[in-house]
């Protein structure tokens, strides 16, 4: 990715997460926290892929290899706003087309959360080490 595209990028991953924090009235989403993870915008600026996260605590926690059923209606909620929000994104950028948003759900996260917890059960299912029987060197 070239330079300006980087710029761009980062330059549409704060406003939207500014756009989605104070301009989404939807009832879906006021109990979940959407964090924008990443944004890849194409070559030629027509579209940007938008990469989310939500933390919900009323939502039971998703396995890696699927989305829940609040996760699946935050990717419709934001994809039916995207509309909206490429015209209140227009506003504040300084570019002469603005690009088509399409929302992503972040697996990646949620991937490393639950390997991190097989992990941690691994470690915990150990047998203790004696610290005594060990022999000194």
């Amino acid at each position: 990715m070239n330079q300006r595209l980087g710029r761009m990028a980062d330059r549409i991953q704060r406003d939207i997460a500014g756009l989605i924090r104070s301009a989404v009235k939807d009832p879906r989403l006021n109990t979940a926290m959407v964090t924008v993870c990443a944004v890849k915008v194409s070559k030629d600026i027509g579209y940007a892929d938008i990469y989310f996260t939500i933390m919900d605590t009323n939502a039971p926690q998703s396995k890696a290899d699927g989305l829940s059923e609040p996760q699946q209606q935050a990717v419709d909620v934001l994809n039916k706003a995207a509309g909206f929000l490429r015209q209140e994104l227009g506003l504040q950028l300084s570019t002469r087309t603005v690009p088509r948003l399409r929302f992503h759900y972040d697996t990646v996260t949620a991937q490393a959360n639950y390997m991190a917890a097989l992990i941690a059960q691994a470690v915990d299912d150990l047998p203790a080490i004696n610290p005594q029987a060990q022999d000194p060197i």
